[in-house]
């Protein structure tokens, strides 16, 4: 993990997730989530509670 520019404060859990503007400084953020074979739409309901505030904010 590059931290240049990316601060996680994980403690208060998907809504402590901050993401600071940098100029000068081009980067992807990666999302990587486990399988579930009993429920593997709990995956895409992940995606969904990470993605949402950050849509929100114009990211």
């Amino acid at each position: 993990m590059v931290a240049q520019g990316f601060r996680a404060g994980m403690d208060g859990g998907l809504g402590a997730l901050e993401l600071n503007a940098v100029r000068g400084i081009d980067f992807r953020i990666g999302l990587g989530v486990a399988w579930n074979k009993e429920d593997p739409t709990a995956s895409r309901d992940d995606i969904v509670d990470i993605a949402r505030p950050l849509a929100r904010s114009g990211r």
